[in-house]
């Protein structure tokens, strides 16, 4: 049914990577000081095209049905600590995909977050995970190959003042994948996956834009759901020496969660 291979799934991405980090960080004992992360991320996956099954263009054919859908999984921000600490999500889906896609259309999500920690014991996390789904049924009477492309651009930015003192982190997801099972995530086949970062130890600032084309081939009377995933997950710290062992509890619990696996 696929037009090209799948992807090796990634295990233990997200804030479990933020996690591993706070728990080194806890260790030195250093004192840090004013922290802060950004990040914004656009996907667009559109539909480009429909063939029969010799490869030669066609109309959308009748009982073809694609129909799309977006929706924000994970919204969490958080700061605690002293007062000056903050964080911040938002999306938008644009445009709301039609009730029946041709040509041109698509499901889209932008989204950014961002959090600061600038004062005495403070933390901030900022998690938004979005999903983008395009239900594909196949009741026409002949072999039918969609053609999709993937869109991507994004910008992530970690600074400190100070970079030997002072920590911050945001990570970006982007998945495209074939929903085979919603109750089986294991029977996910990914079609294209990439991640990036910014952290205020080496690289302060990351961006990048690309595009992704592929095609799906669907005999009469199959069908399957095609996911894509935009994830933007950061955290800033702000931890004097004393507070050190509460950072090292923070990092202990965050190597609890792994990164969320969509329930649909």
């Amino acid at each position: 049914m696929l037009g090209i291979s799948t992807m090796t799934r990634r295990w233990a991405k997200g804030l479990t990577v933020i996690a591993g980090l706070a728990l080194a960080l806890a260790w030195t004992g250093e004192a840090r000081a004013v922290a802060l992360f950004s990040g914004s991320s656009h996907t667009t996956l559109t539909i480009t095209g429909f063939f029969d099954g010799a490869g030669a263009p066609i109309a959308k054919p009748g009982g073809l049905s694609l129909i799309g859908s977006s929706a924000v999984v994970d919204d969490f921000t958080d700061s605690f600590g002293d007062a000056g600490a903050g964080t911040s999500a938002s999306f938008t889906i644009l445009p709301p995909p039609p009730a029946e896609m041709g040509i041109g259309d698509g499901v889209s999500q932008d989204i950014t977050a961002g959090g600061f920690a600038a004062t005495g014991d403070s933390f901030a996390f900022a998690v938004i995970n979005t999903d983008g789904y395009i239900d594909i049924h196949n009741g026409s009477g002949g072999i039918v190959e969609i053609a999709f492309e993937l869109s991507y651009d994004y910008d992530l930015i970690a600074t400190a003042g100070s970079p030997e003192k002072e920590f911050s982190f945001i990570d970006m997801f982007i998945d495209v994948l074939l929903v085979n099972d919603p109750e089986d995530e294991f029977d996910d086949e990914f079609l294209f996956s990439t991640d990036d970062f910014a952290e205020s130890f080496f690289a302060s600032a990351t961006s990048e834009s690309g595009s992704f084309s592929f095609s799906l081939f669907f005999a009469p009377g199959e069908g399957n759901r095609l996911a894509v995933y935009n994830d933007l997950e950061g955290y800033a710290e702000h931890i004097p020496e004393p507070a050190a062992l509460a950072l090292f509890g923070i990092g202990l619990a965050g190597l609890g969660w792994l990164r969320r696996r969509r329930a649909v």
